[in-house]
């Protein structure tokens, strides 16, 4: 049997607006998370006003229990795939 592994190179946390995304980041930063923002992609989106994060999968964990810790909102969470396409993982 062969075994196959999927690679998840980044994801994405998405938020309702620039100012949530730009808070976020700022926390992300303070805790040695390095991540960049962004619009994400229309399907992610979730509205016009939507801005996400976008930083390497192996911390997406730890990023996201900064962002609870802190109480942020966001609206969905994408893995990035290789092929260019993109999971939620978290709603």
């Amino acid at each position: 049997m062969v075994r196959r592994e999927v690679l998840f190179l980044s994801s994405v946390i998405v938020f309702r607006s620039l100012t949530e995304a730009q808070r976020a980041l700022s926390a992300l930063k303070r805790s040695g998370i390095p991540a960049t923002l962004g619009k994400p992609a229309t399907q992610m989106g979730r509205g016009s006003c939507a801005h996400g994060l976008r930083l390497d999968s192996r911390g997406l964990a730890r990023a996201l229990h900064v962002l609870d810790a802190g109480g942020f909102r966001y609206t969905a969470v994408y893995d990035l795939l290789p092929d260019g396409r993109s999971r939620e993982v978290r709603p």
